[in-house]
């Protein structure tokens, strides 16, 4: 049967084809056209990621693509920008609302991570991370604890969380690390990460290696 055929899954993807047809065109959606009911349900909230819509690059760990935030809506943007002479295709937000953005600079290549003024979107610390495979870093997450989540170049899982020093500025370190070299052959790389309902943090590798992680245990 095709969808044509289906009075309701026609109606839907006509709603669809407009609101894609809308952002093309660089028009403002109005909130009619999009209704909550014409889509879902949601993945149930994992419990071990932090929030719905901005702790994964795909939205949740069921990775859904869609987010409980509204969007911008139909006012004026601001203006400004901020230059991090990089590529950074993961900026995530926990519960605390300060982005944290996994960023490929352009000079050097060593993935970088930022933590980022929530209201000017300015660089407040950065940390270097072991150069690895681009993948590993692209889906990193955020975890429950507001930390981000990624395989490096040393093939170890990393947990980097964001605190204040005495003085009152932030900085960024690393506070979990995890040797996944035991089970990841040289050579091989994470390339997604993703937790579980038990606290695990699953991977995957370019050469098809499958495994799980517990960094409270230390065990891979």
């Amino acid at each position: 049967m095709s969808l044509s055929s289906t009075p309701h899954r026609s109606a839907r993807w006509r709603t669809v084809g407009a609101v894609l047809a809308a952002l093309a065109l660089g028009c403002a959606v109005p909130a009619s056209a999009v209704s909550p009911a014409s889509f879902g349900p949601t993945p149930p909230h994992n419990p071990y990621a932090g929030p719905d819509g901005t702790a994964t690059m795909h939205g949740d760990t069921g990775s859904s693509d869609t987010t409980p935030l509204a969007g911008p809506g139909a006012g004026t943007l601001s203006s400004s920008r901020t230059a991090l002479a990089s590529a950074c295709p993961t900026v995530l937000v926990g519960a605390d609302g300060y982005p944290v953005a996994l960023c490929t600079p352009i000079f050097g290549q060593v993935p970088t991570v930022h933590l980022l003024d929530p209201a000017d979107g300015s660089s407040l610390t950065t940390l270097k991370l072991t150069k690895g495979s681009l993948l590993g870093g692209v889906y990193a997450y955020i975890d429950d604890q507001d930390r981000l989540v990624v395989a490096d170049g040393s093939r170890s899982l990393l947990r980097v969380g964001h605190h204040r020093n005495g003085e009152g500025d932030w900085t960024l370190r690393v506070d979990r690390s995890l040797s996944l070299a035991s089970v990841i052959p040289e050579g091989d790389a994470v390339t997604g990460l993703a937790p579980d309902w038990d606290g695990r943090v699953w991977f995957a590798t370019g050469g098809g290696v499958v495994g799980t992680a517990d960094d409270s245990t230390g065990t891979a």
